[in-house]
């Protein structure tokens, strides 16, 4: 949530040669309806089950972006774990609270609080990642992309 994995992804697909899939942007579409409208219609629950429908359907490689409580889910982890890398992009907690405050589109965060609590409790999850990429303020996207496409080359 905020990481900047959208504009990454983007990246790397067009680095890569592969399509890129945005989960959320998949299922809204699914659905007819945003995140934050889904989750309150029909909960959270409703979402994650969508969520891991959404990852199991992929069946040829792509470049995945997956929503930030989609790797707590340990079906997520294990799909991805048999087909794929996972990649988490470490940012420290302030930078995400800047970029994310006073967004309405963010159907689980409403204070600075919520976000650290959030935040603190999805971490560990996080770090289960194949490979963790720390991001700052002055990490530019493609740099970012090169130290992710150095592991990609080294893990094969």
């Amino acid at each position: 949530m905020g990481a900047g994995k959208t504009t990454i992804a983007r990246y790397l697909s067009s680095r890569m040669g592969l399509p890129w899939m945005d989960i959320d942007s998949r299922i809204q579409k699914q659905e007819n309806c945003t995140i934050a409208e889904l989750f309150r219609k029909q909960g959270e629950n409703r979402f994650r089950h969508l969520e891991r429908q959404a990852v199991a359907n992929i069946k040829q490689p792509h470049i995945v972006s997956l929503g930030g409580g989609a790797f707590l889910q340990s079906g997520i982890r294990e799909i991805i774990s048999q087909s794929g890398i996972s990649i988490f992009l470490d940012v420290p907690f302030e930078l995400l609270w800047t970029r994310v405050s006073g967004q309405k589109k963010r159907p689980l965060v409403q204070s600075y609080g919520e976000l650290k609590l959030l935040y603190q409790k999805r971490y560990f999850y996080y770090l289960l990642s194949d490979f963790t990429c720390h991001i700052d303020a002055l990490s530019f996207p493609v740099h970012t992309v090169n130290h992710i496409l150095n592991f990609t080359r080294l893990s094969k």
